[in-house]
């Protein structure tokens, strides 16, 4: 074995997997009750992190809550940047948050019940690319 070369290891998130997302009610950015639970979890775990990891907000919205790509970006940018928004309040490195929506929807789903529809209403919280 060659150990010549330099190993590199990326950073792992430290949110858990089951904390790592968190959904809206259709056609709003607004943060219910359990959301804001998990997004204080989200909060603890980045807040000690050290040195702060970048994260981004990614946001999405599902196919029936806008009418063209446009809007699904914007309903979706509200989202990631609810969740930044929320998270610096908490705590965490301002720096190191990138709130990024997107103009289409993170799942093509094969039925568009409400149960689909509302996995789709999400942001997620990842590590940043450097």
């Amino acid at each position: 074995m060659d150990f010549s070369l330099p190993c590199v290891l990326e950073p792992k998130n430290p949110i858990p997997e089951s904390d790592q997302q968190v959904y809206f009610a259709p056609g709003s950015a607004d943060l219910s009750a359990q959301t804001m639970a998990i997004l204080d979890r989200q909060a603890g775990f980045l807040r000690r992190a050290q040195p702060p990891l970048p994260i981004q907000t990614h946001g999405f919205a599902d196919t029936q809550e806008a009418a063209t790509s446009g809007d699904m970006l914007q309903l979706s940018q509200r989202r990631a940047e609810t969740v930044r928004d929320y998270l610096i309040a908490k705590g965490v490195n301002k720096s190191a948050i990138l709130a990024v929506g997107s103009p289409w929807p993170f799942m093509i789903p094969k039925k568009e019940d409400e149960e689909t529809l509302a996995r789709m209403r999400t942001v997620f919280t990842e590590l940043r690319a450097q």
